[in-house]
């Protein structure tokens, strides 16, 4: 990594990096953001590996980090948009075709329930691809308040 910052400090430029990092005999799928002085701003390492990953890497844990990535510290672009709903299947596949640039309306799709089969053999994200103890599925039928902070 001293070598990757001090080409970087070198160009002037800021680099996202993504890489395998080793610790101990761990690896972890970890992202860098390194600024024009070649100083690491922000460090994080994937929470839960996805399907083949997990044979190879390890899951990250919340305390360890580098910070939080916050994206109040951004400044807001006004970027036109609108249109390109579409539906897409467990797979990838498109089900429907997307609406086109700028229109408005409802994009809909006849799908298999089986597939649920399929997408749950590649990620299960209540159950057994969870993680407990970083992210929780709360169903509230109640009104709550939309941004609740937990210590």
């Amino acid at each position: 990594m001293d070598r990757i910052r001090a080409a970087v400090k070198k160009a002037g430029i800021v680099v996202v990096l993504g890489y395998s990092e080793r610790d101990g005999t761990s690896l972890y799928i970890a992202q860098s953001f390194i600024d024009t002085t070649g100083e690491i701003l922000h460090h994080r390492r994937k929470i839960k590996p996805t399907h083949v990953e997990r044979s190879i890497w390890g899951d990250a844990r919340k305390d360890g980090e580098s910070g939080e990535m916050n994206m109040a510290g951004f400044p807001l672009f006004k970027t036109p948009s609108g249109g390109f709903a579409q539906i897409f299947g467990p797979d990838g596949r498109p089900l429907a075709k997307a609406l086109d640039a700028g229109d408005e309306g409802i994009v809909t799709a006849v799908i298999d329930l089986k597939d649920i089969d399929f997408a749950k053999a590649v990620i299960d994200t209540v159950g057994h691809y969870s993680r407990p103890d970083l992210l929780s599925l709360l169903v509230n039928p109640s009104a709550a308040k939309i941004v609740t902070h937990i210590d």
